[in-house]
């Protein structure tokens, strides 16, 4: 991260228990060299520490200049800091909206199994790479530390090669806070859902079916599932920033069921088309 950046996370971060519902900040570190804390980051110039909580678990999150060339990393630590980090996220992309860092889970161990490790990392997280989105109009500091904590338990999970995956709930994006919101609004256009809604009637005789498994929502529920589907915006997730100024098409929604609408949103991300295929195979 870039200087500017960095301050102004930590400064947000300060703020953790005036500003955030879920979180609350335990302990901090001040701004200056870290002296005393971890064999790794002793004597790194940082825009201080912060011993952050919610209420189960407890993290770390350092904001320091992990190199010494003035690129400024966040730092996540267990409570235990006599322990290694759990992840070092500098990696910064800016665009107009806002600020994501990123992170690829690489583990290290020497018996072998990491190629395990890695499978069971993206089972629960449904990526290797994950990206947070740094608060912003948008992104709330609990989008923020929610993501941070959630690659944590992660990291532990996998590191240990515990097989319970039942105990983490992967995230609908592995993209981070900034796009999952911007791809939510562009499927939440009441007037061009309507629209899509419409024409997908028109197409198959005023019924409602899923595009991936053709599931009904009237067939099955009767009455009260009159009308009811999904909209599923098309566009790639990455390919979001890049066409900022674009206007969402009515091409550009699928209906689908709210099973298969979650699928699609699912790390790796497939096209219609795909999930469909994946599903005719069993």
């Amino acid at each position: 991260m870039n200087p500017d950046v960095a301050k102004k996370l930590s400064l947000i971060l300060e703020k953790t228990t005036k500003e955030s519902n879920d979180f609350h900040l335990v302990n901090s570190i001040e701004q200056g060299v870290i002296e005393g804390f971890h064999t790794f980051s002793n004597g790194m110039n940082s825009f201080g520490g912060f011993l952050i909580s919610n209420g189960s678990e407890t993290l770390w999150v350092l904001i320091i200049d992990w190199k010494g060339d003035n690129n400024y990393y966040l730092v996540l630590y267990p409570e235990n800091n006599n322990l290694p980090p759990l992840a070092e996220l500098h990696k910064e992309t800016t665009s107009q909206d806002g600020t994501d860092l990123t992170w690829s889970y690489i583990p290290r161990k020497k018996d072998k199994k990491n190629e395990i490790r890695k499978e069971l990392f993206q089972n629960v997280f449904g990526a290797l790479k994950a990206v947070v989105s740094l608060p912003n109009d948008d992104v709330t500091l609990d989008d923020t530390l929610n993501d941070l904590f959630h690659i944590a338990a992660c990291r532990v999970l996998a590191d240990n090669l515990e097989e319970n995956l039942n105990s983490l709930t992967p995230v609908s994006f592995s993209e981070g806070k900034r796009l999952e919101k911007k791809h939510y609004s562009r499927e939440r256009s009441q007037a061009l859902v309507n629209r899509a809604k419409k024409i997908h009637a028109k197409k198959h005789k005023g019924e409602l079916p899923c595009e991936v498994c053709e599931f009904d929502f009237k067939k099955k529920y009767g009455e009260k599932g009159a009308l009811y589907i999904e909209a599923h915006h098309k566009v790639p997730l990455n390919e979001l920033d890049e066409n900022e100024s674009r206007e969402t098409l009515v091409e550009d929604l699928a209906m689908v069921c709210a099973n298969c609408h979650r699928m699609l949103h699912r790390s790796p991300y497939q096209t219609i088309k795909e999930l469909k295929h994946c599903l005719n195979a069993f």
